[in-house]
């Protein structure tokens, strides 16, 4: 989790009152109470620290739950995340296409996966070929894509589900084959599976 920068919005104060601790935000007008331990985190976030610095000074605490948390107060509109952790670790990841008859709009979606920011010894693709009538291996002669072939169609959501029981890696990664990814599509949103209790992390369609 080492990275995650986040700050409070400018609509946004922190108040400590001889009741409790909130969070007031002015535009849309809003109060949340938190406890103390949050109070002080997001005190050290406003005054320009970091997650990493502040569970480096405080031993003992879980920095999944931590993190969590955080992410609900951006959820909410309490807090801003103004960028993603660097991964310390790059788990492998599989990136699981399905296709049927859509070989221009696969290639160019290859070709993005081509220069994604992510270790190319970390990640292994995966593209399941839902029936169509020309094979993608007559046209993907790549040797480092794995082709899962299916003579019948049974829709994407089976071809999924055929290339997650074929793969190999510790995170799923699901793209349609008309889509293009991002550079920086694995690299930012793996480092959020460091959260406790995220099973699944979707990025921004334009």
């Amino acid at each position: 989790m080492k990275g995650f920068c986040f700050s409070l919005p400018a609509n946004t104060l922190l108040n400590a009152g001889p009741v409790g601790f909130y969070l007031l935000s002015r535009v849309p007008l809003k109060i949340l109470r938190i406890n103390d331990s949050l109070f002080r985190l997001l005190e050290h976030l406003r005054d320009g620290g970091g997650l990493s610095d502040f569970t480096d000074q405080n031993p003992g605490l879980d920095s999944g739950k931590l993190l969590k948390v955080l992410l609900s107060l951006v959820a909410k509109g309490y807090l801003k995340l103004e960028g993603p952790a660097e991964p310390e670790v790059y788990p492998k990841v599989s990136i699981i296409i399905p296709v049927k008859d859509q070989p221009e709009d696969l290639l160019q979606c290859l070709q993005s996966l081509a220069r994604l920011d992510y270790p190319g010894d970390q990640r292994e693709i995966i593209v399941v070929d839902d029936g169509s009538q020309k094979a993608v291996s007559e046209i993907v002669p790549s040797p480092e894509i794995s082709i899962i072939r299916r003579d019948v169609s049974a829709g994407p959501a089976a071809a999924r589900n055929l290339g997650a029981e074929q793969a190999g890696g510790d995170i799923l990664a699901f793209l349609d084959a008309d889509c293009r990814a991002g550079e920086g599509w694995l690299k930012e949103l793996v480092p959020f599976f460091q959260a406790t209790g995220v099973g699944a992390v979707g990025g921004y369609v334009d």
